[in-house]
């Protein structure tokens, strides 16, 4: 067993790593991109179970740099939420105290769930792959300065997630014309088979305001803008953002999507796989994608220790 600390982590800023875990190796790579020939230290060095600590964007980086140390061989993982979001840990029912001595009463009691991340992969570029959970573009995307001015203000976890998109429904419901919160971005969404999803949102077919997706089955503050609790890939697309639509967001953060909704152009599916066309930056578990042609679909199946 090891842990990987990601001593740039707000929780972890600095403190020094905590000790007294006999047979318990600490690595913590200076940088992240060092993060790699952290992984890669700890498979030479056989490890059945690697503590992840730090937030959500340490727990992209570890995924996306161990899928080619660790191959289809992964150890068990476990989380300790140290970051200024931490929504994996959320999904896997952590108590706030979570910590070493939990993780290790966990993995005795074998507390172990099985999750998949995304996976994105730039069309015509495989060596561009990278693994996270939460992936967005358009509104999603302009959230993020939302989200950044949230941390400013010492907001952190569950309640910077309420504070960005609160943040967001206000600058849209609020905006005039054709603003671009309520415009979005140039996105052509493609399913399965070739079918691209239709627009129904009326405006520039070529936009969408918002396209969200996960696979986490839990979201922080109870959100369910996605539906019933449920594994898989689950999309969430806004054609085109009106103030009616916005003014509804409580109602589809609830769970609900009343027809008058869909009809409007607000979708919710479970597509397996989607191809992404966007012109401008996307966004997973808060770090920047450049625009292009993209491929989600999901990952592998990860084992976790769970609350």
């Amino acid at each position: 067993m090891r842990i990987l600390r990601n001593p740039r982590s707000r929780r972890n800023l600095g403190r020094e790593p905590g000790t007294g875990w006999p047979g318990i190796e600490v690595v913590a790579p200076p940088r992240r991109s060092d993060t790699a020939a952290a992984l890669a230290h700890c498979h030479a060095a056989g490890t059945d179970c690697l503590i992840i600590d730090g937030g959500d964007g340490t727990i992209r980086d570890v995924l996306t740099a161990g899928a080619a140390v660790f191959g289809s061989a992964w150890p068990a993982l476990a989380v300790l939420p140290r970051g200024k979001t931490n929504a994996l840990a959320n999904d896997l029912r952590l108590p706030r105290h979570w910590g070493v001595p939990e993780v290790l009463a966990a993995v005795r009691a074998e507390q172990t769930v099985l999750r998949h991340p995304l996976l994105l992969q730039r069309v015509g570029a495989p060596a561009d792959t990278v693994l996270g959970f939460i992936v967005g573009a358009g509104t999603f995307a302009s959230g993020i300065e939302a989200a950044q001015s949230a941390h400013q203000m010492g907001m952190f976890g569950d309640l910077a997630v309420g504070a960005t998109l609160a943040w967001s429904v206000v600058r849209v419901i609020a905006g005039r014309g054709n603003t671009a919160w309520r415009e979005g971005s140039g996105m052509t969404v493609t399913l399965p088979g070739g079918e691209r999803l239709v627009h129904r949102g009326g405006g520039d077919t070529n936009r969408r305001s918002l396209l969200v997706a996960t696979t986490l089955r839990r979201l922080p503050l109870g959100l369910r803008p996605f539906g019933p609790e449920r594994a898989g890939l689950k999309l969430l697309v806004v054609d085109r953002a009106s103030r009616a639509i916005y003014a509804a967001a409580p109602l589809l953060l609830a769970g609900a999507l009343p027809g008058w909704l869909t009809a409007r152009g607000v979708h919710r599916l479970d597509p397996g796989e989607v191809e992404l066309i966007c012109d401008s930056a996307i966004v997973l578990d808060g770090d920047i994608l450049p625009p292009g042609h993209w491929r989600i679909s999901t990952g592998p199946a990860l084992e976790f220790v769970a609350g």
